[in-house]
Order: structure tokens, then sequence, then C-alpha cells
């Protein structure tokens, strides 16, 4: 399936399935196991590790049947396995990196 079409499809709710996502965690034997949801559906997202924590931002999402593009930022805590909210950010994005560099977390977007 080519992403018009999986976009198309997954915005009118026939593959919503897709649109759920979790957290995997290795392991001290290298098999992974299952981890916390994430809080709403996201995708074409990519985390980053800061100061302790996983956090991730942006990313398409679907709401109400409709495809849409996340303001949020939302953070892992890896001894709770809790997410929390994050700043919101500037104006949503998708497909963004995150990098920690310094003791700050950097926002990498495209136009």
């Amino acid at each position: 399936m080519d992403r018009r079409t999986f976009l198309s499809a997954s915005a009118a709710g026939l593959i919503g399935s897709l649109w759920s996502g979790s957290v995997s965690i290795a392991n001290d034997k290298a098999n992974w196991n299952g981890g916390p949801d994430l809080p709403l559906p996201l995708q074409e997202i990519y985390g980053t590790f800061h100061e302790g924590e996983i956090w991730i931002a942006g990313g398409l999402t679907v709401s109400e049947g409709a495809v849409g593009i996340s303001n949020r930022s939302l953070v892992l805590d890896p001894r709770t396995l809790r997410w929390r909210d994050g700043p919101a950010l500037p104006e949503p994005v998708h497909h963004p990196q995150l990098v920690s560099a310094d003791g700050r977390l950097h926002l990498i977007v495209h136009d």
C-alpha cells in the first residue's frame, strides 16, 4: 500500500487500529518486553533520550476519522513507565527530529 492510499484509508477509519502505538523495552537478555501504550494515536515520530527520559514530539495523528498534525510533545519516565505531556510545540509538525545536547532539547523540522 502506498503512502497516499494509507493516509486516505486511515482518514476513512479503515485501518484505524494501525494508529495505536506502544513502547517495547529490551531487558538484560536482549529480549523485548511490552511497555506502556502511547496516550494518543501517533505515527511518524522519532524519540530521543533527554535527561533520563524518552521524549517524542509532533507526528501524524487521527481524530474523529481525520488525519492531522500534532503540536504535542510527550515524555516517558522509564522508571515509572508513565507518560506525561511535555511543552506544546510552537506549531504542529510531522517527522520532527529531537536531539539532546548539552542539557538542551532541540527540535529539528523541515519546511
